[in-house]
């Protein structure tokens, strides 16, 4: 089985950086003082990756505004935004309280504020980055379209808090297959926040990682390198060597290290973002599971089996566990484990993995499909996560001799295959008669 090197930079797109911004954060709500000082305090708490501290505090801030001024005022809205950022910060996007802390502070800032007032975007950027979490890519999109729309007038299009909005858009074009619109938002993030913040600011250093990311895929590797060693720099004189922040660049020149042959850097570098990760929010987030993935890769590849086994069964076990049976992140760690079962001689597990692989990434096409615009919907066809190839790579080696299988595989394949374009099809269909329906009114 030919083992493509891909597989090192599982999820390595930013998607569980718990530094992804939160526009508006310099804004105060006019709070009276001592819980101003706390809520302050509890921003510095997150920045410093002290996350489950942040939460603490939040959770006895919402009780103090709500005593001290009512459950609708714009205290309680800030304290249930400082509480939303450590829920996020912490891997608790699936938990229903989450969404409705983000609901609630939505709903009071559009009471006392209006729709389009810039402490209204700190919600909405929640509210995208939980859609993100949760692998719903159309609803983040959404979300954060709004809150740069409500940013951009307010400050123009070079303010910090727009770089922060674009940063989090960024993110979702990246994952949608837009990579040349993610870059395109990447460098003028970075061109954003050199101004605004100097060149030596953690914000800075987030950007050279993503504009890194983009590089090493266009096979710029030199530049990659460079930026990423930048990154490196800043962030360990900023925060320091045990910050969870750090940890994202450590993964991405963990697949340098890698390209250039040297597993054993990558592998330590790895390792390091683990501890790291695990630290600042617990063995069972779904940052590690990122890295044990990873880990789970090179053992694969140098043909260790059984611990490339036992990694990824436990990243997948903690993926189901935090993100739900159906997250496309679930989607990419099985098909990983499907290439470790059939490399161990364990064809049909391998193959209903794969499977199972091409199952789950179907349904996450066609929940996003229906919700990102038609090119983007289309990227996002085209470059999603896809255990198609793996399982009519099984087939055809091992199970040629059984029909019933390769209808299996076929059956699954057609069924993939036929799906954006029903979706497209389906739109189309939408707008014939939206205009025809308009036609026949305006006779």
């Amino acid at each position: 089985m030919r083992h493509r090197a891909a597989l090192l930079c599982l999820l390595l797109a930013v998607i569980l950086s718990p530094t992804r911004s939160a526009a508006a954060e310099e804004i105060s709500p006019g709070l009276s003082p001592s819980i101003e000082e706390r809520t302050d305090r509890g921003r510095e708490l997150l920045r410093a990756g002290r996350f489950a501290h942040a939460e603490s505090l939040a959770r006895a801030l919402v009780q103090e505004a709500e005593t001290k001024s009512g459950p609708h005022s714009t205290q309680v809205a800030s304290a249930l935004d400082l509480l939303a950022s450590s829920l996020l910060a912490l891997g608790r996007a699936t938990k229903l309280e989450t969404r409705e802390v983000i609901e609630r502070a939505i709903a009071i800032k559009e009471t006392v504020y209006g729709p389009q007032h810039p402490e209204l975007a700190r919600s909405l950027t929640h509210l995208g980055n939980l859609f993100f979490e949760l692998g719903d890519l159309g609803s983040a999109h959404g979300a954060q379209e709004r809150a740069l729309a409500i940013l951009e007038p307010f400050g123009g299009p070079d303010h910090p808090l727009v770089g922060a909005s674009l940063n989090n858009l960024a993110h979702v074009l990246d994952l949608t297959g837009d990579v040349e619109g993610a870059l395109r938002l990447d460098e003028r993030i970075l061109a954003i926040r050199e101004r605004a913040l100097g060149p030596d600011h953690p914000e800075v250093a987030m950007s050279l990682n993503n504009l890194a990311t983009h590089m090493q895929r266009a096979g710029q590797i030199a530049q990659a390198q460079a930026k990423l060693e930048r990154s490196a720099a800043i962030l360990e004189r900023a925060l320091g060597s045990e910050h969870p922040t750090l940890s994202l660049t450590l993964l991405n020149l963990a697949g340098l290290d890698w390209a250039a042959g040297d597993s054993a850097a990558a592998r330590e570098r790895i390792e390091r973002a683990r501890i790291i990760r695990e630290n600042a929010m617990g063995a069972d987030h779904p940052g590690v599971a990122q890295c044990l993935g990873m880990l789970a890769a090179i053992h694969l590849i140098h043909g260790d089996l059984p611990s490339a086994r036992r990694l990824q069964e436990r990243a997948l076990s903690i993926l189901i566990t935090s993100l739900g049976e159906d997250h496309p992140f679930v989607s990419e760690a099985t098909r990983l484990l499907a290439e470790i079962r059939a490399a161990s001689g364990h064809h049909a597990e391998g193959l209903d993995l794969a499977l199972r692989t091409e199952e789950i990434s179907r349904r996450h096409l066609l929940l996003t499909a229906r919700t990102l615009p038609e090119r983007q919907a289309l990227l996002y066809a085209t470059s999603r996560y896809s255990g198609r190839d793996l399982a009519l790579s099984i087939a055809s080696r091992e199970h040629s001799d059984r029909p019933e299988t390769i209808i299996r595989v076929w059956d699954s394949v057609l069924h993939s295959r036929g799906l954006i374009l029903d979706e497209m099809a389906a739109r189309n269909r939408s707008v014939s008669l939206t205009e025809h329906a308009t036609c026949t009114a305006n006779l």
